[in-house]
């Protein structure tokens, strides 16, 4: 399985699963998060200043309270 970040100007960052691993926890998303966060530092400078927009599909109640108070972390 592969997680896949883009905007218009193309694709930012992609994740592969390791091979075995069925879903990905609250512990590798937020790595995933991390390594988002170079990849837009490192792709799109100045973006981070202006602001991102994170769209996050089927997110469960309970891990989006602790995504966005680590989405916040990174401003």
């Amino acid at each position: 399985m592969a997680t896949v970040f883009w905007d218009r100007k193309g694709v930012l960052l992609v994740v592969f699963m390791n091979p075995g691993a069925t879903t990905i926890t609250s512990k590798v998303y937020d790595e995933i998060l991390k390594q988002l966060r170079r990849g837009v530092q490192d792709r799109r400078c100045g973006l981070l200043t202006f602001g991102v927009m994170l769209l996050h599909a089927n997110m469960r109640p309970l891990t989006a309270v602790h995504k966005v108070q680590l989405l916040r972390q990174f401003k």
